[in-house]
């Protein structure tokens, strides 16, 4: 039988939610205009708390309010305890179809990942289904915030504690201006590469981590033009003369005036995973997303 719930757990989880919006938003000022409530109302919230609980939630940092230890703990926990119970009740309203049920789905490469979205949309036209670009770190935070259900990424390898499926291999290619001395070349090796002045990802691209691995594994060191952070600035910058840009072969610009080259004759690649939390497998639309896309 399960026991009874607690007269005051409905106040506490009240205002552990609070607790969490204050540290998300970075001030109690922040916090209730989420809310939508006075700031006072947000102070006598988190005294409350702290006396419930018997610890000090934060710590003076100049004006600003700092999470102490605990507190960071205690929103670690909490926030993870939120984000299953919102798989849950997720769940139960596919289960029993009386709402729509959405699946939020992250990726970091859009012509691959709406290949994936575009399949599951017309098997499952019911699904609300909501989509965000982001980069790897990006999307992991997200993913272990309970921002996203299921994400796209490259990886080296499956990456625990997530449950990861193949779906895709792309391997590293330049995009080169169409008349410059390299263009129409079968592929290019490291050494090469490395002469030439390049457009980089920004940090926490896996393109970027893929090919910065390949040339410290050769001991090179690539001649980075700029540093941009979406493919499609790495294709505007290649186009105006800045320098070569490595991209994956999928995620290569087709157009009159760039071509694309190959790198160490495709020896650089990577795999394109999707990931999600090991509990999300019990919500149904992110068990038939990765159902209908294992390849």
């Amino acid at each position: 039988m399960t026991p009874p719930t607690r007269p005051d757990d409905d106040a506490l989880l009240r205002r552990l939610r609070v607790f969490l919006a204050v540290v998300d938003s970075g001030g109690v000022g922040e916090a209730a205009r989420a809310l939508g409530v006075s700031q006072p109302a947000v102070t006598t919230q988190i005294k409350r708390l702290e006396t419930d609980l018997g610890v000090s939630l934060f710590r003076r940092s100049g004006r600003r309010l700092a999470v102490s230890d605990q507190g960071r703990d205690i929103a670690g926990t909490l926030r993870r305890g939120l984000g299953e119970l919102s798989l849950t009740l997720n769940a139960v309203r596919d289960i029993a179809r009386s709402r729509a049920a959405p699946l939020r789905f992250g990726f970091s490469a859009p012509q691959i990942a709406l290949d994936a979205a575009e399949v599951f949309r017309k098997a499952d036209p019911h699904i609300q289904l909501e989509l965000r670009a982001a980069n790897s770190t990006e999307l992991f935070a997200a993913l272990d915030s309970y921002d996203l259900d299921i994400i796209m990424t490259g990886l080296p390898g499956p990456k625990q504690p997530y449950y990861c499926q193949v779906f895709a291999r792309q391997s590293i290619v330049a995009m080169v201006p169409a008349g410059h001395p390299l263009a129409g070349r079968p592929s290019l090796s490291l050494e090469e590469l490395a002469r030439e002045p390049i457009v980089l990802r920004e940090p926490g691209s896996y393109t970027r981590a893929l090919l910065i691995e390949a040339f410290e594994a050769k001991g090179l060191t690539p001649r980075v033009a700029f540093e941009v952070a979406t493919r499609e600035a790495v294709t505007e910058a290649v186009r105006r003369g800045f320098g070569l840009g490595p991209v994956l072969d999928q995620e290569a610009s087709s157009s009159s005036d760039l071509c694309t080259v190959g790198v160490e004759d495709g020896k650089i690649h990577g795999d394109d995973f999707l990931v999600c939390h090991a509990s999300a497998l019990h919500y149904g639309p992110v068990r038939r997303f990765l159902a209908i896309n294992r390849r």
